[in-house]
């Protein structure tokens, strides 16, 4: 039962993460001159 809550909540960050780092590698793509704060 403990596993499968830690399974859940670590597949929720992993996706977290995955759209955060997908969102701003489209920003860099489209908006190039982007100040390099955000790299």
């Amino acid at each position: 039962m403990m596993r499968k809550a830690l399974y859940s909540v670590a597949a929720f960050f992993t996706g977290l993460a995955t759209l955060m780092v997908t969102s701003m590698c489209m920003l860099a793509v489209y908006v190039p001159e982007a100040p390099e704060e955000l790299r």
